[in-house]
């Protein structure tokens, strides 16, 4: 058996198999004479048909089966051992009839098949231009609003005798009738008022300096407004809030409110740590590297899109697209017509050229993701996740519950996705390691607008 490779136009090969007659020869007439025994034909014994009748009736499809076995094997391993790399899979340039149509014993038989080349990608090359890294820089006010919320979420809650401003009212909210008489069939409700989320401080007034077992009769929906706070307060949904009357009572039961945390050394060690920030400006300036990290994720996402320009402008690598175009209508003939190929065509190529790019960092900078590394990854993924539902797990329990998740068969799309999100992350981590990056601060509102831009 002959196989060579021809040029074929850019990027493309035609490989030839040329398959000699002694290549089949011996398996094909050893398939025959099994027939031989085994075949019933009118007017012979069984067993006993003419080797000639068998060949004449069963020949071709013996040797096109016994070229189906032999050939596979070969064009891989000549396609591996060639200095090429393909994209995809050879695609045969004959159909299986025609390919039987041109079968006769005894001679030679070619078989032709078209291969896409990957381009050579040159990461030896100088990578000059610097790429932005954009990171928040947070304002006075954020920082004030997040010790504000810290405050809050530590502080403790007292019952005072009187409301002011900042308080929860608890109390049963009544509908009224048109003369300021409970409704026979209206609403009413056990819920809580916040004072500060009465949008017109005007309408606060008449909540503010009340006791427990006061009663105060208000317009629903000119102190509240919103029609989705109403349902929510009324414990209705929200389409028949419309048809309600206005006046309701509220008839008050409990005064809750809030004491904020006061801002000492224990309020520290409660949000960081024992003795991790003992003065003010540290505790300010760990609030802002936390602001900064909130929007971490799409710093990386912008850094990581740059990148990816630049890179894709740069190597800009040529792709056979005639031959990728034939690839996808032959292997996905449900996703792909030749015109709705044409109409992507641009998509597809920069996300071919982009794998190729992936595929030659990888190689160079050896891009490897090991079992035991996966298996540690998803240990902390499923660890992250008990955590954020509340659950304590022991290392011992986390091990096994990573074993039997990788193991289910219902998770191999996760799994995949999971793996291809790390392999991309060590991808871009290789890149920020020969492409210079400068790191540049701006405020949330100019960061926002960048971010619109991907």
């Amino acid at each position: 058996m002959e196989i060579v490779a021809e040029d074929n136009g850019v990027l493309s090969k035609i490989i030839k198999v040329k398959i000699q007659p002694e290549d089949y020869k011996s398996l094909v007439d050893s398939e025959l004479k099994q027939y031989q025994k085994k075949s019933r034909i009118d007017g012979f014994r069984p067993g006993h048909v003419p080797f000639g009748l068998i060949k004449q009736k069963y020949g071709r499809a013996l040797i096109y089966d016994q070229i189906q076995k032999i050939v596979p094997e070969k064009l891989q391993k000549f396609i591996d051992e060639s200095p090429f790399k393909i994209i995809g899979e050879p695609i045969a340039n004959k159909s299986e009839g025609d390919v039987m149509e041109s079968l006769t014993a005894g001679t030679e038989i070619e078989l032709q098949f078209v291969v896409g080349i990957q381009p050579e990608i040159d990461l030896e090359q100088s990578f000059d231009e610097v790429i932005t890294r954009y990171l928040i820089d947070p304002s006075e006010d954020m920082i004030e609003e997040e010790v504000k919320y810290l405050t809050r979420r530590l502080g403790t809650h007292s019952k005072p005798e009187l409301s002011e401003v900042g308080d929860f009212i608890y109390g049963q909210f009544i509908e009224l009738d048109e003369t300021g008489k409970e409704k026979e069939t209206g609403v009413t409700s056990d819920s809580a008022l916040a004072i500060d989320l009465i949008p017109n401080p005007e309408n606060r007034e008449q909540f503010i300096g009340l006791k427990n077992d006061d009663e105060v009769t208000f317009d629903i929906f000119k102190t509240i407004g919103n029609e989705s706070e109403i349902a929510r307060i009324l414990n209705i949904k929200k389409e028949p809030v419309s048809s309600l009357s206005p006046q309701f009572k509220l008839k008050v039961t409990t005064i809750n409110r809030l004491v904020r945390a006061e801002i000492n050394q224990e309020f520290y060690d409660k949000i960081f740590g024992p003795d991790i920030v003992k003065t003010e400006e540290e505790f300010r300036n760990e609030i802002k590297a936390g602001l900064i990290r909130q929007y971490i994720q799409y710093t990386d996402e912008k850094l990581n899109r740059d990148l990816q320009k630049y890179l894709m402008k740069k190597l800009n690598p040529a792709l056979p697209m005639d031959f990728i175009k034939r690839m996808l209508v032959y292997e996905y003939p449900d996703e792909y017509t030749a015109e709705s190929f044409e109409k992507d065509a641009d998509k597809i190529e920069r996300s071919y050229q982009w794998t190729m790019i992936e595929k030659a960092i990888k190689k160079k900078y050896d891009i490897h993701l090991y079992q035991d590394e996966f298996e540690e990854i998803i240990k902390q993924y499923l660890g992250n996740n008990a955590e954020e539902q509340g659950y304590t797990v022991n290392d011992e329990e986390l091990t096994m519950h990573t074993k039997n998740f990788i193991a289910n068969k219902k998770n191999k799309e996760e799994l995949y996705k999971i793996q291809e999100n790390i392999m991309e992350h060590k991808v871009y981590e290789a890149i920020r390691g020969f492409i210079k990056i400068e790191e540049k601060s701006v405020p949330v509102e100019e960061f926002t607008d960048i971010f619109k831009q991907l």
